[in-house]
């Protein structure tokens, strides 16, 4: 995977792995959970990291296609960048990351809504803000169900 990972370009690279190459926990997790060896499990994936791992590798994996189909490195870092439904998630992913490792910083903050009046609530940037209860039974609300 590092191999593969290694003929996109370094920016492009470090914006969909957040570093250089292949993080560790999913050479962890993928160990795992092919042999399910116990004493590998220490580097396993919980939940929110899987599917963070699972958005990051269907970004790998859409760049390398991209790249080996022969688009330039310019059109690609420009695609995973700015307003783009991927650049936008993989912006959200990396904003969600930096909060989880440095909590209540702010530092991948990337933007706060207040409204005046209302209770204030907070919502893990991981957890969608949507009340099940607020939602028609047709939306799946817990009048439908």
């Amino acid at each position: 995977m590092n191999a593969l990972a290694s003929l996109l370009p370094d920016s492009l690279r470090q914006r969909i792995l957040e570093g250089e190459s292949v993080p560790e926990s999913w050479i962890d997790t993928r160990h795992y959970y092919t042999h399910w060896i116990e004493d590998q499990r220490d580097g396993v994936l919980d939940n929110l990291g899987m599917y963070d791992a699972s958005v990051r590798a269907k970004h790998l994996m859409s760049a390398l296609f991209l790249s080996l189909a022969g688009v330039p490195a310019e059109s690609l870092t420009s695609a995973f960048q700015g307003t783009s439904r991927v650049a936008q998630e993989l912006m959200a992913r990396n904003a969600a990351s930096t909060e989880r490792r440095n909590p209540g910083s702010g530092s991948g903050l990337l933007m706060a809504v207040y409204s005046s009046g209302a209770p204030e609530t907070t919502h893990s940037p991981d957890e969608p803000a949507i009340e099940t209860d607020a939602m028609p039974p047709s939306a799946g609300g817990s009048e439908g169900i």
